[in-house]
């Protein structure tokens, strides 16, 4: 091979070198110091392996995500609805205030009743402001041979029995309070909760047994229970 082709071979292979090494190299910003440091960083970002990032050039692990305590909140807002099986009219039902032949409220005073299947008394949750003054009560049941939990609440009573507290057992017939004579209609004095499974109700506050995350709202007539047979076959639309 002559001299002069050698040398042009061995120039022309200098010369792809050193283009390539000005293509690893990263450009420099002598007249821009903060674009050569973002250029630094992104190269360092993109050579750290999954769960790290870098940190004054070092690749730090990152801590994974503590897991939520709480799940996720259910939404229930129609709540269970009456059982086709349950009588319409309140009437039928032994209910925490009198109405008349017209379902009408006739009576000032509130009472606690038993629920349909409860075993034991029930036990006052809470005296105070809730949904207007309030009184609740938590009831344990059997329903379909499994045990539940019931909320009842007692809304926007003018008063609430003397010397009544949370903590007190309360049998049927306990007076709660009293409703002014021109309260709101039953539906809105008075309203059930169930439990959701695995919800123990004496751990919840007041207002946490009104969250749908805890408890589902039902018709209180698949709560309550039924009057005497007598008086329903009396009383039969």
């Amino acid at each position: 091979m002559q001299p002069l082709v050698r040398a042009a071979i061995v120039a022309a292979a200098l010369a792809a070198v050193t283009r390539a090494a000005q293509w690893a190299v990263p450009a420099k910003h002598p007249d821009d110091p903060s674009r050569a440091a973002a250029s630094s960083a992104a190269r360092l970002h993109s050579l750290c392996p999954p769960g790290t990032l870098p940190d004054d050039n070092v690749c730090i692990p990152v801590p994974a995500a503590e897991p939520s305590q709480q799940p996720a909140p259910t939404r229930s807002p129609e709540g269970i609805p009456r059982r086709p099986d349950r009588p319409a009219d309140y009437r039928r039902y032994r209910l925490p205030l009198a109405l008349d032949r017209q379902g009408r409220l006739s009576g000032t005073d509130v009472h606690c009743v038993d629920l349909d299947g409860q075993t034991g008394h029930a036990e006052v949750h809470h005296v105070g402001q809730l949904v207007g003054n309030s009184v609740v009560t938590r009831h344990r049941v059997r329903e379909a041979g499994q045990p539940r939990e019931y909320a009842v609440v007692y809304g926007h009573l003018q008063s609430t029995a003397q010397g009544l507290r949370a903590g007190a057992i309360v049998p049927a017939g306990t007076r709660i309070g009293s409703v002014q004579a021109a309260a709101p209609d039953s539906s809105k004095l008075l309203s059930v909760r169930r439990a959701r499974p695995g919800v123990q109700l004496d751990r919840l506050s007041a207002g946490q047994l009104l969250l749908d995350l805890y408890t589902v709202a039902c018709d209180p007539r698949n709560a309550f229970a039924l009057k005497a047979p007598a008086y329903n076959r009396t009383h039969t639309p």
